[in-house]
């Protein structure tokens, strides 16, 4: 996936955070502090199908259940201090 300057712009790191990639990070923060899926494309310049698809990708790596245990994930890695 070619980077996109627009993720350097919400202070990410450079390298992957913790086991996501950056634009999975970058969506993992976005969503928790609250955006919709709708917002979060807008946003990165992505369709929401594209958000959608990174939130099933995130979710199956971390093993999570819901949104919450994404928005748990992002706060315990310093994504977002909510």
């Amino acid at each position: 996936m070619p980077e996109r300057p627009v993720h350097l712009q919400h202070g990410l790191p450079s390298v992957a955070v913790g086991r996501l990639v950056r634009c999975h990070g970058l969506c993992a923060q976005l969503m928790a502090e609250g955006l919709s899926t709708k917002a979060i494309a807008s946003h990165l310049y992505l369709s929401p199908k594209t958000i959608e698809s990174h939130r099933q990708h995130m979710m199956e790596k971390l093993d999570a259940h819901s949104i919450a245990d994404l928005v748990k994930y992002a706060v315990r890695e310093g994504l977002t201090t909510l």
